[in-house]
């Protein structure tokens, strides 16, 4: 009888000491939630919300300038090719001038002689 007695008695030590450890468990989860939640707050009030923010509004813009800058090379390679073909309208129409007015062009390669007059 003495034995079933400590027998229950144990029992009941480790069903409470178990309720006790479930109990102190939950509260720390909720601690721990707490802390979580409160934290996350204060770095959205602070600064460091803001410096968050302010470095993806720099990253969109980043990207958009890189955008702009491809399209600016775009348009610079044309323009340097539109500016290649009017050059070479440019000689033919010196050419054609010189030929008009019946001025002889000199020729490109010195050892070459004129003999258009």
């Amino acid at each position: 009888m003495v034995t079933d007695v400590k027998a229950d008695i144990d029992r009941e030590i480790r069903e409470g000491d178990l309720a006790e450890l479930k109990k102190a468990g939950e509260e720390l989860k909720k601690t721990q939630s707490a802390v979580e939640s409160a934290g996350a707050q204060i770095i959205e009030d602070s600064e460091l919300g803001e410096l968050k923010k302010t470095g993806e509004e720099l990253k969109a813009a980043k990207g958009e300038f890189e955008t702009v800058g491809e399209e600016l090379k775009t348009a610079k390679s044309e323009a340097e090719s539109f500016g290649t073909n009017l050059a070479d309208s440019d000689s033919m129409n010196s050419v054609g001038e010189s030929i008009e007015s019946g001025t002889p062009t000199p020729p490109a390669d010195p050892s070459e002689k004129n003999t258009s007059r």
